[in-house]
C-alpha cells in the first residue's frame, strides 16, 4: 500500500539488514511468511529466531504453535511493556538472525506495539551481537 514507505520512514529505524513487511491479519499470509523462514533456516542449518510480542495478532501464535518442533526456527513470546530484556527470554549468539514482529495496528484489539519498548528490544538484540531483520 501507499502508506508503507511513509510509515516505515516515520516510525522505524533504518539499516542495511532491516526490512519491513505488512501482513494482512490472515493466518494464511502469516503462515506463508513463517514457512519461508523455516525453509531458510533449514537451508542455513542455523537458527532463525522470531520474537513475538504479546500484543501481536493471535494468528502469529497459532502459526507459531505449528512450528514449535522445527529444529531451526525458534519462536519466542515476549511480554510487551515489561522490563524483561530479550536476553532474559532468548539465548542469542553473535550473528544470529532475528525477526521481530511489530504490530502497527492489530485488527482485533486496535492496539499498536509500544514503539519505545520495541526499540529497546531491537537494541538488546544488537547488543547481544545478533542481527535484527
Amino acid at each position: 500500500p501507499a502508506y508503507l514507505e511513509p510509515a516505515c520512514r516515520d516510525f522505524f529505524r533504518t539499516g542495511p539488514s532491516i526490512h519491513y513487511e505488512l501482513f494482512p491479519s490472515s493466518t494464511k499470509s502469516i503462515e506463508a511468511f513463517v514457512s519461508l523462514l523455516a525453509h531458510e533456516a533449514d537451508l542455513r542449518q542455523r537458527p532463525i529466531r522470531m520474537l513475538l510480542p504479546s500484543d501481536s495478532h493471535y494468528a502469529w501464535r497459532l502459526v507459531a504453535a505449528k512450528f514449535e518442533t522445527h529444529p531451526y526456527l525458534h519462536l519466542h513470546p515476549l511480554a510487551v511493556g515489561t522490563d524483561v530484556t530479550v536476553s532474559d527470554a532468548v539465548r542469542l549468539r553473535d550473528g544470529d538472525f532475528v525477526v521481530a514482529v511489530f504490530t502497527l495496528s492489530n485488527t482485533v484489539s486496535g492496539r499498536t506495539t509500544n514503539l519505545e519498548w520495541f526499540e529497546r528490544v531491537l537494541d538488546d538484540v544488537v547488543e547481544r551481537g545478533a542481527v535484527p531483520h
